[in-house]
């Protein structure tokens, strides 16, 4: 039992830093946004997520999943809200094509791995193909 509250508590605590990702991104609750550069996102991956930018990035199609499942407080909510986050980050230009990529393999693992089928998520993998597409 205490095996599995340590779990829940870090699925929490993951799904609130992504929330706090993005609200730093959208400039919201006191931060006046995050700039798209390297650096800051780099910055902030780190503080909230542990992650690094740059290895994030260069990571290769079959080697994401398995990367974002190595912390186990990645339930199939946080990678949504990661993938999420990387839309965004990606509508501002900044590695769009690499961001959008990976944000489509998530929604798709997500979408596989989760029994309810969501039209939200449905929707967000249509405005990618359609974007990725143009």
């Amino acid at each position: 039992m205490p095996k599995e509250d340590v779990l829940m508590r870090q699925i929490s605590e993951l799904g609130f830093a992504l929330r706090r990702l993005m609200e730093r991104m959208k400039g919201g609750k006191g931060g006046g946004g995050i700039s798209q550069s390297s650096l800051a996102d780099n910055v902030a991956l780190k503080e909230e997520l542990g992650l690094d930018w740059q290895e994030f990035l260069d990571l290769d199609a079959d080697q994401l999943i398995p990367f974002l499942l190595e912390n186990p407080g990645f339930s199939a909510e946080n990678m949504e809200l990661f993938a999420d986050y990387l839309v965004q980050t990606g509508k501002e230009g900044y590695h769009k094509q690499n961001l959008y990529a990976k944000a489509l393999l998530i929604y798709t693992h997500v979408d596989k791995e989760t029994a309810t089928f969501s039209m939200e998520r449905s929707g967000k993998i249509q405005r990618i193909k359609q974007e990725s597409a143009s």
